[in-house]
């Protein structure tokens, strides 16, 4: 019952947080905190739960929507390293709370430092940590499971099987610790008229276990300029994305009508939802 004990009491903690947003500080019940970091906007901490809303607080995207893609991206990754069953392979509890117009992450706080960290980067990929055998071991399993392809980041020889923004750390209670999950899965090709498309355009991991091949996860982002395969991890995700456009997506129209007709014969066409049929077939819906 942990879960929905966490789930209960972000849930109300949180829409304590969103009905006080537009109040000053000096009203609020709830007092926003300065725990660092690059985006997010205000930032809350109670019963050992991280509040942040999910908004482009420093015109990263462009626009909220997108920073709100991107949250769903973080609890998406996490949820499928989880699903991994790696064991002793630890994600915080997370859940996101839609309510009044707002997105807010609630995300159980670790027992991590900036000293525990021991995979990943936590500063944009400037210093790159692989020191833990063990921990790499474990996330080398994980990433042939959700086919993500090793590389290496920027200046960094460390090989990478994840987003070099993925952080894993050995927590002071001595447990493997995962933390920043959004960009675990690779992008499509981006749209040149969408800003940082990479990082809030991904592939769905249902179609990525399709591909005949892993692809990588930093494709068409900085973090791979200059690096020795950057153009061939950017052509693989190129000629995936084509795949889903001309071949993916064309197949699925014509089982998702044979759904569709079958709901309409057994009257269930009002209660037909489409995004699960199209998530399956790892179809995005925008």
């Amino acid at each position: 019952h942990i879960s929905q004990d966490f789930c209960h009491t972000a849930t109300t903690y949180g829409k304590i947080i969103i009905n006080e947003v537009y109040l000053p500080t000096d009203k609020k019940k709830i007092k926003p905190i300065d725990v660092g970091g690059f985006a997010g906007g205000l930032k809350f901490i109670v019963q050992n739960i991280l509040f942040k809303f999910a908004i482009d607080h420093v015109n990263l995207f462009g626009n909220d929507e997108a920073a709100a893609k991107v949250a769903g991206h973080d609890l998406r990754g996490l949820t499928h390293y989880f699903e991994c069953g790696i064991e002793d392979l630890c994600v915080p509890l997370t859940m996101l709370l839609d309510y009044r117009g707002f997105r807010l992450i609630c995300q159980t706080l670790l027992p991590i430092t900036n000293k525990t960290i021991c995979y990943g980067s936590s500063d944009g990929g400037n210093r790159v940590h692989g020191s833990d055998s063990e921990l790499y071991e474990k996330l080398c399993r994980a990433s042939q499971m959700l086919n993500l392809k090793p590389h290496t980041c920027r200046s960094s020889e460390i090989m990478l099987v994840s987003p070099v923004d993925l952080e894993g750390h050995k927590g002071e209670d001595g447990r493997y610790y995962l933390c920043d999950f959004s960009r675990v899965f690779p992008p499509e090709r981006p749209n040149p008229n969408l800003r940082s498309a990479y990082i809030h355009r991904l592939l769905r991991p249902e179609f990525l276990r399709t591909m005949a091949s892993p692809l990588c996860s930093d494709a068409y982002s900085y973090f791979i300029d200059g690096t020795a395969n950057e153009q061939e991890h950017n052509k693989e995700v190129a000629l995936a994305t084509c795949h889903l456009l001309s071949s993916t997506i064309p197949s699925f129209c014509g089982s998702f009508l044979t759904h569709l007709s079958e709901a309409h014969s057994k009257g269930e066409i009002e209660v037909f939802k489409i995004a699960p049929h199209m998530h399956a077939h790892g179809i995005n819906m925008r």
